[in-house]
């Protein structure tokens, strides 16, 4: 339960297994997805959708400095990004400089979306991809996810996980 919102595990699978859909034609095995939302339904979603889909997930602090964004995106090659709409305009900038960027998803758009035409409406995902889950690659010891942390000397670095099915 999130707020008003409630997700029974069947339907937390079939909106996971739509974003993986998403992601397999949008990124590739291994490819990094920036997720950059609140606590919410949708950030427990895009975490499930983007392990589905053989994906690394990144999540970040959606209160981030655009500067911040910028590096986070470049330094780890982000392929995608997730975030909400009200944020778009404050981070337009930052993501127009990422060459790697191939995709991103806005979440709570009810306006159309932006060009270039690789962004898209969280509702148009949930409502254009399909249930069934793509077929999988990962093995056991790959790459789940990257959490970037600071230190008091301002130094950025890059921690590793894995999640072992």
């Amino acid at each position: 339960m999130c707020g008003s919102e409630r997700l029974d595990y069947a339907a937390l699978d079939a909106r996971a297994n739509r974003l993986a859909m998403r992601c397999a034609t949008a990124v590739g095995y291994r490819d990094r997805v920036v997720v950059m939302l609140d606590n919410s339904s949708e950030a427990v979603v895009s975490i499930f959708g983007i392990l589905k889909s053989d994906a690394v997930f990144v999540v970040v602090n959606p209160t981030i400095k655009k500067e911040k964004l910028g590096f986070i995106l470049n330094n780890c090659r982000a392929a995608a990004l997730l975030t909400h709409a009200s944020k778009w305009g404050a981070i337009a900038a930052a993501v127009q400089g990422v060459p790697t960027l191939r995709s991103v998803i806005l979440v709570g758009s009810t306006e159309p979306v932006p060009t270039p035409a690789r962004h898209m409406r969280w509702d148009d995902l949930l409502e254009r991809f399909p249930l069934t889950q793509p077929s999988r690659v990962a093995i056991d010891v790959d790459l789940a996810a990257l959490i970037y942390t600071s230190e008091r000397r301002a130094t950025r670095r890059a921690s590793c996980s894995r999640i072992r099915t």
